[in-house]
């Protein structure tokens, strides 16, 4: 109903048998894009890494749909694991993985991080930021050295903007959010801001 929209992003269970029958329901709608599971919420830590979840994944790569990682930082260990056992499925790390900035944590986060963006089928989200800070007295300061990080290892080309609305607003409106990232990436070419605006989300998802 909105024009705007280019499409979703949707679900299946990774872990079942119908995952490919799920799934073929989806291919051949133009508005379909790709697949997420709320990895975060699961109460197994390894929950991305079970035969069962990485054979679902192995459906979704025959298909060649990307998938996304919604992961916090104690998962994203697994990121290097998932994307050796999927090579060709395309992977993004939605929310740079959650870090706990307003614990400042950020050694072990840094240390996966760096190893995940070796493998190139796996790219990140700049979003989500704002909900790890502190809600009432972030800044932009709060957020950069995770974002530098991440740019330094992936790099404009396997980076994209992604708002996080309407979670975003449990610290700040979309308005803000929009703003904290034309400041973090104000310093990089009009080029490669416009890729991590739009052009790196077009490839990872066909738009």
């Amino acid at each position: 109903d909105w024009d705007f929209l280019a499409g979703g992003v949707g679900w299946v269970d990774l872990r079942s048998p119908e995952c490919e029958a799920q799934l073929e329901t989806c291919i051949g709608d133009p508005g379909f894009l790709g697949i997420r599971h709320v990895v975060q919420d699961e109460p197994d830590e390894d929950f991305i890494v079970r035969p069962e979840t990485l054979n679902g994944l192995k459906v979704l790569e025959r298909h060649g749909v990307p998938y996304d990682l919604l992961f916090y930082d104690r998962h994203l260990r697994h990121g290097a694991t998932v994307a050796d056992a999927v090579p060709n499925l395309p992977l993004v790390i939605d929310h740079l993985s959650k870090p706990r900035i307003k614990d400042g944590d950020i050694d072990a986060w840094e240390r996966d991080m760096r190893e995940a963006a070796k493998r190139p089928n796996l790219w990140v989200k700049l979003s989500g930021l704002i909900t790890e800070a502190d809600w009432d007295s972030w800044t932009v300061d709060h957020l950069r050295p995770y974002f530098e990080v991440a740019l330094e290892a992936f790099g404009p080309d396997r980076m994209m903007y992604g708002s996080d609305w309407p979670v975003c607003e449990l610290a700040g409106s979309y308005a803000q959010v929009f703003a904290a990232a034309k400041e973090l990436i104000g310093d990089l070419s009009v080029d490669e801001q416009e890729t991590i605006w739009s052009g790196t989300a077009r490839r990872f998802y066909r738009i």
